[in-house]
């Protein structure tokens, strides 16, 4: 067993300067880790709302601690030693904790004062970090191999660490051999099969007060993913809520051969979402890994404390052991990083002495600059925190690599980088200038810069491979050079369907070849891009990512970034003679930089409408800047058009200017005859039943009118209604006036007494009456857009028909009738089929099936995916329906003709 006295680490194992000096650097791009990290869990993680801390009195000094420190025992393997709590009074303890660190020392001495208030108010306190302590890091920390970091923590008191992804970028031997023997504090990845030095044995334990605190740390399974692999060869990296949940069993059985503690804290480096399966007997959870802050609870009620990045935060969690051994957490609050507080002097100290051995490398300026390039945010200013979102950076960082490829004989088609390995922004302290040191903060990993070939095809599927659907960040957005563009659906199921791709204004050939500029990290198939593994003719130029970069620097192209956005979201819904909407999503970066405030479309060279954009940040994906324009699409408009996308500043400069295909439905031909062929079989293309009624041009409407279980038709002419109750031809029964000339007539029952009235829609206000008759309407709601396609049917089988409107090929069902969020939305066939509802198979639900042509594709589910049922019938032009015609309880076809 080792004793620590609270606040007397060790001396300092060596200062950056020593650092420095032994390892003789005096360039930094030879030292730097190999690569990037991301994830890729199976839960989908949540933006980070806003935390209601409380309030912390961190003005001026920390109080002075008492004169006699609190005794923190640490177990390392002693598993004969029981837990200790043989209080009889409740003893408190404060657990601190950060993640993602990553090097960013210069916020430490203020986030210690900080800390220092709380452990001067209770001795009873404990420090731990969530992991990606190193790697990755700020310049004034990189640059000295991470030694500065290592002191900074061992300064700050850190009693227990778990590893992080980062933690590896230099292989398990550099994280073995090199660091641990400079530090104090305990690094622990119990759930990294073949590293003993870190998973024996599966815990840290501290006795506190005679509490024993356990900790269990854990790193994402996902890392051998993000990591060169030859650093990990012969390591296994296990489920870590599994893993933590297996060791927390055993630390709360009883059982004292292998180890027992009063509480069980996991130091877990991976999502909140994913943490929320640990089992009862992890107490309290800080997570890590997406640069997130949140607080959340796991199923079994612990809360998990998710304090973002870079020490701009800390979790603090407060929690009392009575005598009995019942452990409550009190409070679990994240409390943002204070710069008013008086800095602490012995860590301010240390982080002194690195910066100035830092500017003696980083000082030379490379480039002059007018406008900054940034990284994507959640809020507008946390820099980095979106990876799912196009970025200034990002772009800017392709079009280095780009030409760095392009100095070399080989050259290359487009450039792109993965938003793991953007670091910083480009000018991060804005005074105008890029330093050697910034950018290499910008790009610290020390990977060459290499190319590869790969098929349009292949193109359009690395595009895909950035939308993650499952994963903490559901998105992974590409930095792609400027010559690269593309259209993206995001209302897809996977978030991003890809349209269309461009280089250099020409589309993709799926059949061509194309070669790519990058990093060899993401050229070797990482961050989920497995498609580059199928790629051909790879070649390292042998240049290292930050010279080439410093390369591009010194030619002059700092000051020329990236004007407009390489991805643009569309959804169209066009048809000849009707109004048509184009919804519109990515059109602005999320960051500082300036907005367009304007989108202006032409359809085939002509202006067709524009729009206001929403600037509002969506977090963690590339959906910010949205606009939704509606137009009347001329009645002479070709299938194939074109649509020219311009987003403009305030001042009218342009940004955005991109001319996309899109496909406009043909105007609707009204029918050229009376003529009723009536079907009561989906397996036959004979009818059973013919006959005529109503006039060439009447507006035909199917419905069970008298309640009698079977379906016929009513026509209406103007605004008269023509209602008969058998299929045959001759007098209405029934006819009234209902609408204005325009409206849309809808169907339904909308009260669910077994008939059918009908019901209008003006805009997309709908009017609805329960009888066959005229009046004021009984039910008046707002539901969709104008220019949707509307639909009715009972959804949920509660005999009550409601609303769906279809919007390109997505279908949003309403299950009530009322205005507000769709119930259920999917994607069913092709934009341009002709959508029809019904009841298919009898079960009482009605669902969405298509024809193309006078092809039915029958789906029996409010869902995608395959047809249940293909059959043809009828011909193409017909004017189709279906009804329940023989009361049955299934809908077939019928057509006129």
């Amino acid at each position: 067993m080792r004793i620590h006295l609270q606040g007397t680490k060790r001396p300092l194992a060596v200062t950056a300067a020593t650092a420095i000096a032994a390892l003789g650097i005096v360039a930094p791009a030879a030292a730097a880790p190999a690569d990037e990290d991301r994830e890729t869990t199976a839960v989908v993680d949540t933006p980070a709302p806003e935390t209601d801390a409380p309030a912390e009195d961190t003005t001026g000094e920390a109080p002075a601690p008492d004169e006699t420190p609190a005794v923190v025992e640490t177990e390392t393997g002693d598993a004969d030693v029981a837990p200790l709590n043989t209080n009889t009074e409740p003893v408190t303890i404060d657990i601190l904790g950060i993640t993602d660190f990553h090097g960013y020392i210069e916020n430490m001495p203020f986030l210690q004062t900080q800390m220092d208030v709380i452990r001067t108010s209770n001795p009873n306190t404990l420090f731990a970090s969530a992991g990606d302590n190193i790697g990755g890091s700020a310049f004034v920390s990189s640059i000295a191999q991470d030694v500065p970091t290592l002191d900074v923590l061992d300064a700050m008191g850190l009693d227990v660490s778990a590893v992080g992804n980062h933690e590896f970028d230099k292989g398990y031997a550099d994280l073995r051999d090199r660091v641990l023997p400079l530090i104090d504090f305990e690094y622990l990845g119990v759930n990294v099969d073949g590293a003993p030095e870190i998973n024996t044995p599966p815990y840290s334990i501290v006795n506190i007060d005679g509490v024993d605190v356990a900790f269990v740390g854990t790193v994402t399974e996902t890392t051998p993913t993000i990591v060169a692999a030859d650093g990990i060869e012969g390591l296994t990296f296990q489920d870590p809520v599994a893993k933590t949940n297996e060791v927390a069993a055993a630390l709360k059985d009883g059982d004292d051969a292998n180890g027992e503690a009063d509480v069980v804290v996991s130091l877990f480096h991976e999502g909140d979402s994913v943490a929320v399966g640990m089992s009862e007997d992890v107490d309290l959870v800080f997570a890590g890994h997406t640069h997130i802050q949140n607080v959340s609870e796991t199923v079994a009620g612990a809360p998990i404390i998710q304090a973002g990045q870079y020490g701009q935060a800390f979790g603090h969690a407060t929690l009392t052991v009575d005598a009995e051994g019942v452990v409550t957490v009190d409070e679990a609050a994240i409390i943002e990083l204070d710069e008013s507080v008086t800095p602490d002097a012995t860590i301010q100290a240390i982080v002194d002495d690195a910066i100035e051995q830092a500017e003696v490398l980083g000082a030379e300026v490379l480039a002059e600059i007018t406008e900054n390039a940034y990284r994507g945010t959640n809020s507008g200013s946390d820099m980095g925190a979106n990876r799912g979102t196009e970025s200034s950076m990002g772009n800017h960082l392709a079009n280095a690599a780009l030409m760095t490829v392009n100095s070399t004989a080989v050259g290359a088609d487009f450039g792109i980088i993965n938003p793991g390995g953007v670091r910083a922004d480009m000018d991060q302290d804005g005074d105008g200038v890029v330093t050697y040191g910034e950018a290499y903060s910008t790009q610290p990993f020390g990977n060459t810069v290499g190319s590869i070939d790969l098929t349009g095809e292949q193109v359009y599927t690395m595009l895909e491979q950035q939308f993650q659907p499952g994963a903490s960040r559901p998105v992974l957005r590409l930095g792609l050079s400027d010559n690269v563009t593309y259209t993206y659906n995001p209302l897809a199921a996977d978030g991003g369907d890809i349209i269309d791709v461009w280089i250099d204004g020409v589309p993709v050939d799926r059949a061509a070849t194309y070669t790519v500029a990058s990093n060899t990290f993401l050229l070797g198939g990482q961050d989920g891009f497995t498609v580059f593994r199928e790629g051909t003719n790879f070649r390292e130029t042998g240049i290292v990512d930050l010279e080439g970069y410093v390369n591009y620097l010194i030619a002059g192209e700092a000051d020329v970034l990236p004007l407009g956005q390489r991805s643009i979201g569309m959804q169209a819904d066009l048809t000849a003679g009707k109004t048509g909407t184009v919804d519109l999503w990515s059109l602005t970066y999320t960051a500082l930089e300036e907005k367009p405030t304007t989108v202006t479309l032409h359809l085939n060279g002509t202006e067709v409408g524009s729009s206001d954009i929403n600037t509002d940040v969506t977090p963690n994906l590339d959906n910010t800047g949205s606009a939704s324009v509606s137009f009347a699409v001329p009645g002479n408009a070709p299938a194939d058009s074109e649509l020219r996308i311009v987003t403009t500043f305030e001042g009218g400069a342009v940004d955005t200017d991109v001319t996309v295909p899109v496909t406009v439905a043909p105007a609707v031909v009204p029918s050229v005859g009376n003529w009723f062929y009536v079907s009561n079989d989906w397996t036959s293309t004979v009818a059973d039943t013919e006959f005529s009624f109503g006039r060439v041009g009447d507006e035909v409407l199917v419905g069970d009118w008298d309640g009698d279980g079977d379906d016929t038709f009513a026509v209406r002419r103007g605004t008269t209604f023509y209602v008969t109750n058998e299929l045959k031809g001759g007098d209405a029964e029934t006819s009234f006036v209902y609408g204005r000339l325009g409206d849309e007539v809808v169907v339904g029952d909308w009260d669910g007494d077994g008939s059918d009235t009908f019901g209008v829609r003006r805009g997309n206000t709908f009017y609805l009456m329960n009888e066959l008759k005229g009046g004021k309407a009984e039910v008046q709601f707002d539901y969709g857009r104008v220019g949707d396609e509307v639909f009715t049917g009972d959804w949920d089988n509660d005999e009550v028909d409601t609303i769906t409107v279809r919007r390109g090929n997505t279908f949003y069902v309403n299950n009530e009738l009322i205005g507000g969020n769709a119930t259920i939305s999917y994607n069913y066939g092709r934009t341009g089929d002709m959508a029809i509802a019904g009841d298919y198979d009898g079960d009482g639900y009605d669902t969405i099936s298509v024809r193309r042509g006078n092809v039915f594709f029958i789906n029996n589910a409010l869902e995608g995916g395959p047809a249940d049922l293909e059959l043809a019938y009828g011909r193409a032009g017909d004017d189709v329906f279906v009804g329940d015609w023989d009361g049955d309880g299934v809908d077939t076809p019928a057509v006129r003709r």
